[in-house]
Order: structure tokens, then sequence, then C-alpha cells
């Protein structure tokens, strides 16, 4: 079979699972477990890249990493928030042009970040900043204001919420990329406030 079976990049397939289960649980109107989901597939994105450097690969077995991971965060971090967004309940025809910003942010983001690794670095291990934010980002971003949302229930700030993420995410705004694990335990500690937030309102 075609593909890439081994244990560094079986890490990254276990996020599209999670990608797959929030999907279920949004099309059965299980919204907070959707988006609970979402952020399971973002801290496996944290830890892949991790993963795979702790196994000798080829070039060109970095390269299907490389591949592979755009490809998932884009189902992931573009389809996925749509898909939620969708389920919500946000169907006029305005969040229609909204959705399709958003998908196109993404691959927009995603091509460029890959057009970036193969012309400044030529791979993704060593550079030290992300030109706009990643669309990982989504995976606290939406939680956050599908929370605040609950609290003041107002449909505008899961709006405010995709549309600031387009901006984030196509904007030229340098942002470090911080590779210590007390950023991603930091990371981590946010998303769990944000569970606890999420499931009390």
């Amino acid at each position: 079979m075609i593909g890439c079976y081994n244990i560094w990049v079986l890490f990254s397939y276990f996020g599209m699972l999670f990608s797959f289960l929030a999907t279920y649980f949004s099309i059965n109107s299980n919204h907070k477990m959707a988006i609970l989901f979402l952020m399971f597939a973002g801290i496996i994105d944290i830890f892949d890249g991790k993963v795979a450097r702790k196994f000798k690969r080829d070039i060109k077995q970095k390269q299907f990493g490389i591949e592979i991971d755009s490809i998932i965060d884009t189902v992931n971090f573009g389809v996925l928030p749509i898909i939620i967004f969708y389920n919500l309940g946000f169907c006029m025809w305005h969040d229609y042009i909204i959705m399709f910003l958003y998908l196109f942010a993404v691959t927009m983001r995603l091509a460029y970040f890959n057009v970036y690794l193969v012309e400044q670095k030529g791979t993704n291990e060593n550079y030290e900043l992300y030109i706009g934010f990643p669309v990982t980002s989504i995976a606290l971003i939406i939680p956050l204001f599908y929370s605040i949302q609950l609290i003041f229930n107002n449909g505008i700030f899961m709006r405010i919420a995709i549309l600031l993420s387009i901006l984030l995410f196509l904007l030229k705004i340098k942002v470090k990329r911080y590779k210590t694990n007390i950023f991603n335990l930091s990371l981590i500690l946010f998303g769990i406030i944000l569970i606890i937030l999420m499931m009390l309102v």
C-alpha cells in the first residue's frame, strides 16, 4: 500500500481521528464534546513534531511528514471548525461567506508556510518565526469564544472568532515560535481552564 505507516507518523493520524470524532459529535449536536476533541487535535499537533524528531528519518520521510502534517491541519483546523460553526446554527447567507473566507485563509496560510519552509529552511525543525498565526491556534480560539457566547447568549462572538482567525492567519505578522516545554504546558493549562469554563457555563 502507498503511504507511510511508521510510528512517528501514526501519532499525527491520531489527530485526524480526534477530528473525525469531533465531526461526529458536532453533527449530533453535542457541541461541547466536538470542541473538546478539536482541542485534543490541537494538543496532538503540539507534540507530533517532537515525536517525529525522536526517530531517524531520511529526507523523503521528513518531506512526507511536512506534507501529511499540512493536509491533516487542513482537515483538523480548516474543515472541522467550519463543520462546528455550521452545526452551531450559523447558516445565514453571510455565514457561508465567512466559512468560505475562513477555509480560504487556512489553505492560503498552510500553502504559504510550506513554500516558506522549502525556500528559507527546507525543514520545519529549526525555524524561529511564524509568518501569521498558526492555524492550530483555532483550537484555543473557538473554545474561548464559544464559552463567551454561552455566557452572553449571543452568536456574534463565534462570528468574531472566525473573522479574527481569518485576519490572524493572513496578515504578515511575525510571531515568535516558542519551543520550550514550559510554553507547551502553558498552552495545555490554558486549554484545561477553557474546558472547565466551557463545561460550567
